[in-house]
């Protein structure tokens, strides 16, 4: 196990899905679920960050943070689970990419020490599939403060690591149809 933290990233509004995705089952679990499986494979403490919204009060393994700044993005779901951190750096996982394994976040883990470590994909950059320090929190507040919360703009000005990846893991649910592609 690795020493650090992880935090799902399940705060969107699923507006092309048509509901919450993270709770569409994919053959036996839900999409959260593969999450929080990978989760608790790298860490102990693991955080489920969530909008407005917490449709996952069942899920009792996890540490339910809210986005400190709703409707505002992943980066914000980031900043949130940083602040809560009780480890170095934060391993972040999306809630919609259910074929992501550990061997990933553990290649990504070689890289380290770094501000970011992210995954790149054959599709680019995949920067909710990365390990954060916390170091980059005042550098969000400055981003908040400038209203600049593109992720993978804020990712690019960072001291970052970026750790290509050829394999097929990086499939992600974004419409109801996707759930049959895999």
């Amino acid at each position: 196990m690795l020493q650090l933290s992880s935090a799902i990233i399940a705060g969107g509004k699923s507006q092309r899905f048509g509901r919450p995705k993270a709770l569409a089952k994919l053959k036996t679990k839900s999409l959260v679920q593969y999450s929080i499986d990978l989760a608790l494979e790298l860490s102990e403490e693991v955080f489920l960050v969530h909008g407005e919204n917490n449709y996952f009060e069942d899920y009792k393994e996890v540490i339910f943070v809210q986005d400190e700044l709703p409707n505002l993005g992943p980066l914000i779901g980031i900043y949130s689970a940083l602040k809560q951190s009780s480890k170095e750096y934060l391993a972040v996982i999306p809630c919609d990419m259910p074929n992501l394994n550990s061997q990933i976040y553990e290649k990504l883990a070689e890289h380290l020490p770094a501000k970011i470590v992210t995954a790149q994909s054959n599709n680019g950059l995949e920067p909710l599939v990365s390990i954060w320090h916390r170091s980059n929190i005042p550098l969000i507040e400055r981003a908040i403060q400038e209203k600049s919360l593109a992720l993978k703009d804020y990712i690019k000005q960072t001291e970052n690591q970026i750790v290509k990846f050829s394999e097929n893991s990086f499939h992600n649910i974004n419409y109801e149809r996707d759930l049959e592609l895999n």
